[in-house]
């Protein structure tokens, strides 16, 4: 093998590549190392750095397809969108049918809160399904972990049938 690298190099245009090529590698090769230890070389102070990594749980919210004891509307889901539907407005001279797509956190307290419309089809259907949700007055039966009741968000879709 280093017979075959001695022939190579003998050879002048040759050589001068391969040397090129080899010396921009090494420094490439080192430079990289040199850069690594320089960025181990900070020294962190323990005493500094807040070892609260998790926020209290009355502050986190839950995705509630994770939540084994899940949030349930007084009369279940088919009770909720029936309020929904309820006081639902329709634009004027809007036909169709669309889907809008709202998240919510459920509170400690059973309230709705930080509602927002995640996809939204036009027409004002976003802003009067928001209107819709932020004025339902009944409260929810809360998730639970371990007993104790947590927050929890929602992401569902609303389907608004203007065919009829």
């Amino acid at each position: 093998m280093l017979n075959r690298f001695f022939i190579i190099c003998s050879s002048s245009k040759l050589s001068a590549k391969y040397f090129k090529f080899f010396a921009v590698c090494t420094i490439i090769l080192f430079s990289n190392q040199t850069i690594a230890q320089n960025n181990n070389d900070t020294e962190v102070e323990y005493d500094e750095i807040d070892t609260q990594i998790e926020p209290e749980i009355e502050d986190r919210i839950y995705n509630v397809s994770t939540l084994r004891n899940q949030p349930e509307y007084p009369g279940g889901m088919r009770r909720f969108y029936m309020d929904i539907h309820k006081s639902f407005r329709v634009p004027e001279g809007l036909t169709g049918v669309y889907k809008v797509y709202v998240s919510f956190v459920i509170e400690i307290d059973g309230t709705m809160s930080d509602i927002k419309i995640s996809r939204d089809p036009g027409h004002g259907i976003g802003a009067e399904a928001k209107r819709v949700l932020e004025n339902i007055d009944k409260k929810w039966i809360v998730a639970k972990i371990d007993g104790e009741p947590v927050r929890s968000r929602h992401i569902l879709p609303i389907n608004i049938d203007y065919t009829r």
